[in-house]
């Protein structure tokens, strides 16, 4: 349910964006979401900022080897896109368990 609500805070924020821009306005917002669930795991956010052609923002998330990952990004007309991409923590990955390889195959 919370993701269908993002996404759709989400297109609101585009939808909006994008109808100013070709009105010839001065495109701005903004926009964050943090995302935090025991019971999945889930651990992420986003948040962006747009004034005129610069977009400044960054997303982190915790990746499934336990890692945490966050990108920090600006984009203009001048500069294209630019991200700079963090990793932090050991990844960590379980055991092996039987091969499969050799598992007989029943049919």
């Amino acid at each position: 349910m919370i993701k269908i609500v993002l996404t759709l805070l989400c297109l609101i924020v585009i939808v909006s964006a994008n109808k100013q821009y070709h009105q010839g306005g001065h495109p701005r917002y903004r926009f964050n979401y943090r995302v935090v669930s025991g019971k999945t795991g889930d651990n992420k956010g986003h948040w962006e900022h747009r004034n005129g052609d610069l977009v400044v923002g960054a997303y982190m998330l915790r990746e499934p080897d336990g890692t945490h990952r966050e990108v920090k990004y600006r984009s203009s007309r001048g500069i294209g896109f630019q991200a700079q991409v963090n990793r932090k923590g050991i990844a960590k990955h379980p055991a092996h368990g039987k091969s499969y390889a050799n598992i007989r195959q029943k049919y």
